[in-house]
């Protein structure tokens, strides 16, 4: 399995756009994708998984055609807690 890593935005990046990418990608709720698409503003990092790596490869063009910087990784990206 392929992961995608959302690790910022550059200047343009339309967040309504993306809110609909994550819904019809990654399948969440309006809600979910909405606080993806602002986690993403808020420079947090985050990983959301897919199936394979040509999928992952669409799907990272789709999001970095609207500003969202994003790659694809092998595993779960996991965020230290304090």
């Amino acid at each position: 399995m392929s992961y995608v890593l959302f690790y910022g935005w550059q200047v343009g990046y339309r967040k309504l756009t993306s809110v609909q990418l994550f819904q019809d990608i990654f399948q969440l709720t309006v809600i979910d994708a909405y606080d993806r698409a602002h986690a993403i503003l808020c420079g947090e990092v985050f990983s959301l998984p897919l199936g394979d790596t040509q999928r992952a490869e669409d799907v990272i063009s789709q999001f970095r055609a609207i500003g969202a910087l994003c790659r694809p990784i092998n595993r779960p990206h996991v965020t230290s807690q304090r």
